[in-house]
């Protein structure tokens, strides 16, 4: 018999941070900021606790109630505007720490989470361009703009804060449809952005990766580091070795990776990979459905993309098998998980 995948909701327990700024932003707004916490089933006190890891699909919840709210639709941008690697806690400490920008993408790639991060991120580096990708690792439905465009304004100023330059992207992809405050994004960026893309990215050009850190200490940087791992280790809920096989899934962007590649890329057998997957009661096909399930209905929930388009972002040879799939992931056809979210906006 065919295992079940028993992941969590949870991806990953989140650091408290984004909900105390989020917390501040709606009381300085003169709103109650309980409105963050409907349907959580956390009370008031948990924003009194900075050592708070809240479960990540209560976090969802918590931005996706902020952007119902929030009377401004500029919420994500204002919110990244506002942060600085201090405080960010250890992450902005090891990123402050570094001797260039590299090694600041480095921290930021390995250890995003500590700083509270909703996203998978991925630094590639092809033809003098860097490129940083956001993954989330689950459906965030109407919270994905404001998450990825506070990860991205955020990302920017932190940028600017470690070595003191003001660093203009050269593109923005982001996979969710244009929104009304859309030239907002130009005072933010600086640079095109373009929408409805298949991946979220930030486009660098490769040479800022040479740029010095102004507070650069090699020996606080590799105490910082080692702090990071503790937390990250700290914040885990899926057996690492699943969280690897979807992470090699989730960090490819022109086709999924089969079994064979995937096992490839670990370093093992097919075999030992089919045995590793069995041991926490779950199959590569499994992981492999759980992820495709995520990207539909993010693309369904706030892209424009057809579901031929998505149908075949996701691999399938027709959009007749798409929707078989996804009926049986969901219970429902594609058309119907797309008109409910239009009903609601």
């Amino acid at each position: 018999m065919e295992p079940n995948s028993r992941t969590p909701a949870s991806a990953w327990m989140v650091p408290i941070l984004n909900a105390v700024i989020l917390r501040d932003m709606f009381v300085e707004e003169g709103l109650d900021p309980n409105h963050l916490l409907q349907g959580t089933s956390l009370s008031g006190d948990v924003f009194e606790d900075d050592d708070a890891l809240l479960p990540y699909d209560k976090m969802v919840k918590i931005f996706q109630n902020a952007a119902k709210a929030f009377p401004h639709p500029e919420l994500g941008l204002r919110m990244g505007a506002r942060e600085s690697p201090s405080d960010w806690g250890l992450v902005g400490y090891a990123m402050i720490c570094c001797r260039d920008a590299r090694a600041v993408f480095d921290v930021i790639r390995k250890f995003h989470k500590v700083a509270a991060s909703m996203t998978e991120m991925a630094v590639q580096e092809i033809e003098g361009l860097l490129l940083l990708r956001l993954i989330p690792p689950r459906p965030l439905g109407t919270a994905l703009p404001v998450v990825i465009e506070e990860h991205i304004t955020a990302t920017v100023a932190a940028l600017k804060f470690v070595t003191g330059k003001s660093i203009v992207p050269e593109r923005l992809e982001l996979s969710y449809a244009r929104p009304d405050h859309y030239r907002a994004y130009a005072r933010y960026f600086g640079c095109p952005v373009y929408f409805d893309r298949a991946v979220n990215q930030l486009v660098f050009d490769a040479d800022i990766l040479d740029l010095p850190v102004m507070q650069r200490s090699d020996v606080s940087a590799k105490i910082a580091a080692s702090l990071c791992a503790q937390q990250l280790n700290r914040q885990s809920i899926e057996p690492d070795f699943v969280y690897r096989v979807r992470h090699c899934l989730l960090m490819r962007t022109d086709r999924f990776p089969t079994a064979d590649e995937v096992a490839q890329e670990l370093h093992m057998t097919s075999r030992t990979l089919r045995n590793k997957l069995r041991h926490d009661d779950t199959s590569f096909q499994s992981i492999l459905d759980d992820v495709r399930k995520q990207i539909a209905l993010d693309y369904l929930e706030n892209s424009t993309m057809t579901v031929a388009e998505i149908a075949d972002i996701l691999g399938f040879d027709s959009s007749r098998n798409f929707r078989r799939a996804f009926m049986r992931w969901t219970g429902e056809l594609p058309s119907a998980t797309r008109n409910r979210r239009s009903g609601s906006q």
